[in-house]
């Protein structure tokens, strides 16, 4: 009778350490870092689809229901489209047009990234100090965790430092872009206005918070793998326990305290509240693209410079992020990846329509 459940303990224990060698690789892969000491994206293919097409389609859906609903039409001129579709009081997101995105527009991917990197380098610290106190304890567990050394706090991002280059070349385009629209229109090389600068500026910093997102969302998976892989050895404690090795002798070595294990669970949720906000910002900053496309500018200034900003900046930004990751098996995320992107189109559809009632009412 002991030997099915002999077997059956074995196979416990197998894919326990199964379960623990998968939680390392995937936390050894999360944290390998490349000879400039940045870290790749962390995501599958599946995934980074989702991240790149959901915040697409939620943009495109705001620029064309704008461009749909302009009461102007298309033989309007910017100065007509001023004059006729100005709302009275101003539109519904005014209050972050005039507050934020006019004043600090561009500065918001950096001010997202310096918190994931704050979040990082916070969670660093404290692990350092709590790795040094119990060392005497267990010194393993020191040696063991990925975030024990306060001088790798921002290279543990994901393309941290890569990501404030990006974000400073996307914005000195942004004014190229800007002085060379202006200086044509002034020489009289154009008859009129070819984009919409402020339409412009809005693309170009949501193609930096989309980044930014892929980029916590890397950040959050890399800490999901390495808590995993500092609760494994509770877990061998629990099941050595349970097969009978209670006390010293059938603990796991260099198991963490349980307590340990509340500093990798806030380094998530720190991640976790910086990717929300950066999918914040950049939603209320599509809403506002719509109030912008609808009434301050032509439909075909509004399509040329979605054409134009896709073609300048989303798309090799998306490129950059597909270069940078380290190829991971799917698995299940080609279902996340469907529903994160069919929510997308389904808010940015309800959004479109709902706008479109209000119009009606």
């Amino acid at each position: 009778m002991m030997a099915p459940s002999g077997r059956a303990s074995t196979s416990t224990r197998a894919r326990a350490r199964a379960a623990a060698a998968s939680a390392a690789a995937a936390a050894a892969a999360s944290t390998r870092a490349d000879q400039g000491g940045q870290h790749p994206l962390v995501l599958s293919e599946a995934v980074l689809w989702a991240v790149a097409v959901a915040p697409l389609l939620l943009w495109w859906a705001a620029v064309l229901a704008g461009a749909a609903h302009h009461p102007a039409g298309l033989d309007c001129g910017h100065e007509c489209a001023l004059r006729l579709g100005k709302p009275q009081g101003g539109h519904a997101l005014e209050w972050w047009d005039r507050g934020v995105v006019r004043p600090a527009g561009p500065l918001l991917p950096f001010a997202v990234l310096a918190l994931r990197a704050a979040a990082l380098a916070a969670a660093s610290l404290l692990g350092s100090g709590s790795s040094s106190s119990s060392s005497s304890s267990s010194s393993s567990s020191s040696s063991s965790s990925p975030s024990s050394s306060p001088s790798t706090a921002v290279a543990l991002g994901t393309l941290t430092l890569e990501c404030a280059v990006l974000y400073a070349g996307v914005a000195a385009g942004r004014v190229l872009a800007y002085l060379a629209h202006a200086g044509a229109l002034k020489k009289g090389w154009l008859r009129g206005h070819v984009v919409s600068d402020h339409l412009f500026l809005a693309a170009s910093m949501l193609a930096c918070l989309q980044a930014e997102a892929a980029c916590a969302l890397s950040d959050l998976r890399r800490a999901r793998a390495a808590r995993r892989a500092l609760r494994e050895p509770l877990r061998q404690k629990a099941e050595q326990k349970g097969a009978g090795g209670g006390g010293e002798g059938g603990e796991a070595a260099g198991a963490p305290p349980p307590a340990a294990l509340l500093l990798p669970l806030a380094r998530e949720v720190l991640l976790a509240l910086v990717l929300l906000g950066a999918l914040a910002l950049y939603a209320l900053t599509a809403g506002d693209m719509y109030f912008t496309a609808r009434y301050y500018h032509v439909p075909r200034e509004t399509l040329a410079t979605a054409a134009a900003v896709f073609l300048i900046f989303q798309a090799p930004i998306l490129a950059w992020l597909s270069a940078r990751r380290v190829r991971l098996p799917a698995g299940s995320a080609a279902t996340a990846a469907v529903a994160a992107a069919a929510v997308g189109a389904a808010a940015a559809v309800g959004a479109s329509r709902a706008m479109a009632g209000r119009r009606r009412a």
